[in-house]
């Protein structure tokens, strides 16, 4: 049997959204290439797809801490940190080199951690969920800034 491999569109796609600029997507748009990149990195073993992840991703981490993250809805946040931690750590429990830099990806998460602080009503329980995962898996989960929120927020009778 002959095995089909296809070509990984994502090296040319990372190339062209880093020639395009971070800053001409929406929040949506960044969050959503931040999961995909990160799906297609956990799924095909070849090292150029594995570079142009690390790459995708810690351009976009910049872009999050360099032009923060106030426009972005939860939902938004939530996948983002969730791309970012998840990539982190699966690059750790394989012995990936293509880690992305903690100098990047820490304070994309801190980022989205003060943005969300002031919004945890606003996020889904499995939103909620994520975004605390992808901060404690990263060492951004901080309770000075989170525990009187998360306080607030956990107390609620759910809906």
């Amino acid at each position: 049997t002959t095995k089909c491999i296809a070509v990984s569109p994502l090296p040319p796609l990372a190339d062209r959204a880093a020639k395009l600029g971070w800053d001409q997507f929406q929040p949506q748009e960044v969050s959503i290439c931040m999961w995909a990149a990160m799906t297609l990195g956990v799924a095909d073993a070849r090292p150029q797809v594995h570079a142009a992840v690390q790459r995708l991703l810690q351009h976009t981490a910049r872009q999050i801490r360099k032009g923060g993250t106030s426009s972005f809805e939860p939902r938004h946040l939530s996948n983002a940190a969730w791309a970012l931690a998840r990539w982190q750590r699966h690059c750790r429990l394989t012995g990936l080199r293509q880690e992305c830099k903690a100098a990047v990806a820490r304070p994309a998460l801190r980022s989205i951690a003060q943005e969300a602080s002031g919004r945890l009503d606003d996020f889904a329980e499995h939103e909620l969920v994520r975004l605390l995962w992808a901060l404690g898996s990263e060492g951004c989960l901080h309770l000075r800034l989170l525990a009187k929120p998360l306080t607030t927020t956990l107390s609620k009778p759910s809906s």
